[in-house]
């Protein structure tokens, strides 16, 4: 390292008073290459403020040496400015850091900034003199400025604390900026747009209240990807009005076909059918049951059902189990009954005709429960023994045997979509 310090000054006839502060620069410098940034400016500085051709331990001290150089320098320039240059200088070199999350900060290449005290600060710290900004292009020709060395950002305090002070708008304008850069690099396609959501709210958030932190290299990046959001919106609001209204319009006609069931069922009454008049009106009520009260208004349906169920004067019963009945329940289709007995069975009638279909025999206890699955291709049944148990209603066979229960299982019922049972 030391040749790179005393072949330069050789060329151009530069010396060093005493002779040994080359050594005393390379002990500061040390052995890591990291600093070779800031031997760099210290060297600078130190030629400025030589003497004559010779650079001198004095001209070295007041340069700050290779730990102080860029620092004091920094400071010296930044002290010297208006208030008004001086808090545009801090908006302009906030752009310039990336904060370090578990890791020092980097310096980041922003656009050349529009505003003109900022490029006023561009021009001082660029300057021959001062060299802390250094500008350039990118790819498509577009002005830029960069810290010249990423020594400035872990050296000059005052950055620091400049940076500390404005984390998060940092953090959420770099994110920002990285997803701006990859939607130019994919020419500007709309599914390179921030998506609507947390990335988007972070944006929105940042133009709103920006802060010190400068945003008009990535406003329109916003704006787009905002307008993006209210058109999406937009369109996701049309169609679900359009699928509301398509669904008022089946309701509509579910209600419709209801009503003409109930007026089925009129006839059915009068003709004296009454299996046939309570399963029409039955049918009708549950269509009706199932529509939202607003979209029914009145049920004559279930007006049909009751005068049918009146008519047919209780005229069905359900055969006779030899103990108590402690469950009933109808299949969701309404063909079937499902009885659950104390005589340690369960049995399926026809709903129509009050036959017994079929005796599930399997339980040694009280059957407490029965209940079909939604489909009504299945039943489950809860006893006093322990145990549920589920049937097959085409077969009346035992399909499998729930055991665990440490005593009596007083309910069993099957989930909307029949692929679970719960049992109390």
């Amino acid at each position: 390292m030391e040749s790179t310090i005393v072949e330069p000054a050789r060329k151009v006839g530069l010396t060093f008073d005493p002779p040994n502060l080359v050594q005393r620069i390379l002990d500061e410098a040390g052995e890591d290459e990291g600093m070779l940034p800031l031997l760099q400016y210290a060297l600078k500085e130190s030629w400025a403020l030589r003497k004559g051709n010779t650079i001198t331990g004095d001209s070295y001290a007041r340069s700050g040496g290779v730990r102080e150089a860029i620092r004091i320098t920094a400071e010296r320039t930044f002290e010297a400015l208006s208030t008004e240059d001086q808090q545009a200088a801090r908006q302009l070199f906030l752009r310039l850091v990336t904060p370090g999350e578990g890791h020092e900060h980097t310096r980041a290449r922003a656009a050349m900034p529009e505003d003109p005290s900022q490029r006023k600060i561009v021009e001082q710290f660029a300057g021959p003199r001062m060299r802390l900004l250094v500008t350039g292009s990118d790819r498509a020709g577009r002005p830029t400025v960069e810290v010249a060395h990423e020594a400035l950002i872990r050296t000059w305090p005052r950055l620091h604390r400049w940076v500390d002070a404005n984390r998060e708008k940092l953090r959420a304008r770099a994110t920002i900026l990285q997803a701006k850069n990859d939607w130019e690099r994919h020419g500007r396609r709309d599914d390179m747009l921030l998506p609507a959501g947390l990335q988007l709210e972070r944006a929105r958030t940042l133009v709103g209240d920006p802060g010190e932190v400068t945003t008009d290299d990535i406003n329109e990046f916003i704006a787009f990807s905002l307008a993006r959001e209210q058109s999406t919106r937009k369109e996701q609001e049309e169609a679900l009005a359009q699928k509301e209204a398509q669904t008022v319009e089946r309701r509509k006609l579910y209600h419709t076909q209801a009503n003409i069931l109930a007026e089925l069922c009129w006839a059915k009454l009068r003709q004296g059918e009454f299996g046939s008049a309570l399963r029409l009106a039955s049918h009708g009520t549950r269509i009706d049951l199932a529509l939202p009260s607003e979209a029914i208004g009145s049920s004559p349906a279930a007006a049909a059902l009751a005068a049918a169920i009146s008519k047919a004067n209780w005229r069905f019963a359900l055969g006779v189990h030899k103990g108590t009945v402690r469950s009933v329940a109808f299949s969701p289709d309404g063909s079937r009954i499902i009885t659950a007995s104390s005589d340690n069975t369960a049995r399926v009638w026809d709903a129509a005709t009050a036959e017994e279909i079929a005796i599930l025999r399997g339980h040694r206890s009280s059957v407490n429960s029965a209940a079909f699955s939604p489909d009504s291709s299945l039943i489950v049944t809860a006893s006093d023994d322990q145990t549920a148990r589920i049937w097959d209603v085409a077969s009346a066979e035992e399909i499998a045997i729930l055991r665990g229960h440490e005593s009596d299982v007083t309910s069993a019922a099957f989930s909307p979509d029949g692929r679970r049972i719960v049992t109390g």
